[in-house]
C-alpha cells in the first residue's frame, strides 16, 4: 500500500467511511455532533494503529491489539 499512491487514497477512503459511521452511529443514539465526530476520529486512528501492529504480528489477536493502541489514547488523554 505504501509503495501505491492509488492504494493509499482507497486506504484513506475507507478510513473517513468507517470514522463516519462511527460519528453516524453515535449521533443515531444522541450524542451530540462534535463528540460523535472526535470519537469516531479517535476511533479510526486507534483501529490503524492497532491494524498496521497486527500485520507485522498476524498470530496476535486482533482485539488485544486494539485494546492496548486504545490504552495508549487513554494514557495520553489522563496526563
Amino acid at each position: 500500500i505504501a509503495a501505491h499512491m492509488d492504494l493509499q487514497e482507497r486506504e484513506l477512503t475507507k478510513r473517513n467511511q468507517f470514522c463516519e459511521a462511527i460519528a453516524a452511529a453515535l449521533r443515531d443514539v444522541g450524542i451530540d455532533d462534535a463528540t460523535a465526530e472526535l470519537t469516531g476520529a479517535l476511533c479510526g486512528v486507534v483501529f490503524h494503529d492497532a491494524f498496521t501492529v497486527w500485520l507485522q504480528d498476524p498470530a496476535r489477536h486482533l482485539g488485544a491489539v486494539i485494546d492496548e493502541s486504545a490504552a495508549s489514547v487513554s494514557r495520553i488523554t489522563n496526563t
